[in-house]
């Protein structure tokens, strides 16, 4: 049994999946298997897969008609043999110290995941964006957390598949899997991941390059605005998964959800989706607005949450409450940024507070 499958879905990457691969197949760790999913591709990805399967015994190829990330995620995990697996992105390429650094830290605190740390680099240009990130306190190395412990930290935490390995008769024993949707797959498959695993490690290493800006994705910023209610369909499922959870767990997880969707909104701001988008969120969002209470002025969404309805107010659309939502607005917008401003500085210090409660006064001036 190989200690590592790793899994791979392609779609139309015949620009980067060589260099994906590449960097697998140069791993420290030999005792892998790759699985690429090929996704129905329109471009000469499937003939690139085949020749690297005719090179390396270790490279499996499936393909599928076009179903999307998640389906072909699915269906690599089915395939799998490995103790661990790991969802990589086509346009993705991991160190090659990664995957036996990896296992060894996974196994020695008997984790069902393990997250890492990782680069976002510009795929047009191959320019260093930002470094993709938990937030681990200053000068901590490891930390090992679960969610009865620390679900603040793992709620608001990353969710991509991309930066975690998992065990995977974790996961094949507590059925968890990715949903159907075209974009925001990832979401639901990490709300179950964390609130059904009992060791999370969290390692200060950064062994994974993550590519952004790329245009063909199907989580880029457009393909969301389009297929929007993604964020709703992918809500409804974590909000089922957390049915039994305590209300403040709720709360937390709600803001993170509606944080979420208005931060795919304001990509819309200006274009042709703005309009339909912001209807849309109003109208999802206004049953479970109520679950926060007196909580909503201290969410760092609230003040474009303001302007939102405040807009729909502006143009007929009959908004319920709207003058709690404006009142609210005024008394406890500095109260909320005083909020905002701890919680920042409680997890990533001084000098980043500062910086993202300027953006905040900024934005809502």
């Amino acid at each position: 049994m190989p200690v590592i499958s790793v899994i791979i879905p392609v779609y139309n990457a015949e620009k980067y999946i060589a260099k994906c691969l590449d960097s697998v197949l140069a791993s420290t760790l030999s005792d892998t298997e790759v699985i690429c999913v090929d996704d129905g591709s329109t471009d000469d990805s499937l003939s690139i897969l085949k020749q690297y399967k005719s090179r390396d015994a270790r490279v499996k190829v499936l393909h599928q008609k076009n179903s999307y990330a998640g389906v072909a995620r699915n269906a690599g995990l089915k395939a799998a043999k490995g103790e661990y697996v790991h969802f990589l992105d086509a346009d993705d390429w991991v160190d090659e110290t990664a995957y036996a650094k990896w296992i060894q830290l996974a196994k020695e605190y008997q984790a069902d995941v393990c997250v890492c740390m990782g680069y976002a680099i510009d795929i047009e240009n191959g320019s260093f964006i930002n470094s993709r990130s938990y937030t681990l306190e200053q000068d901590t190395y490891l930390h090992i957390t679960n969610f009865k412990e620390e679900p603040e930290k793992l709620i608001y935490g990353c969710v991509v598949p991309w930066n975690k390995i998992y065990l995977r008769k974790f996961l094949i024993d507590n059925d968890i899997w990715f949903d159907h949707l075209i974009c925001a797959e990832d979401r639901s498959f990490y709300f179950t991941v964390i609130y059904k695993a009992q060791r999370v490690a969290m390692v200060r290493e950064y062994w994974i390059y993550h590519s952004e800006n790329n245009k063909t994705s199907l989580n880029s910023g457009v393909t969301r605005l389009i297929h929007f209610d993604v964020h709703f369909r992918s809500f409804e499922i974590i909000w089922k998964v957390m049915e039994k959870a305590d209300v403040h767990i709720k709360k937390m997880v709600l803001d993170a959800c509606i944080a979420d969707s208005i931060f795919f909104y304001r990509k819309a701001i200006g274009g042709e989706y703005e309009k339909l988008n912001r209807s849309a969120l109003y109208i999802f969002w206004k049953q479970y607005i109520p679950i926060l209470g007196f909580d909503i002025f201290f969410t760092n969404w609230f003040p474009n949450y303001v302007k939102i309805i405040t807009e729909l107010k502006m143009s007929n659309v009959d908004v319920e409450n709207y003058w709690y939502y404006k009142i609210g607005g005024m008394i406890m917008f500095i109260p909320g940024i005083i909020f905002i401003g701890i919680r920042y500085w409680k997890r990533n210090g001084f000098i980043y507070t500062l910086r993202r409660c300027r953006e905040k006064m900024k934005n809502a001036l």
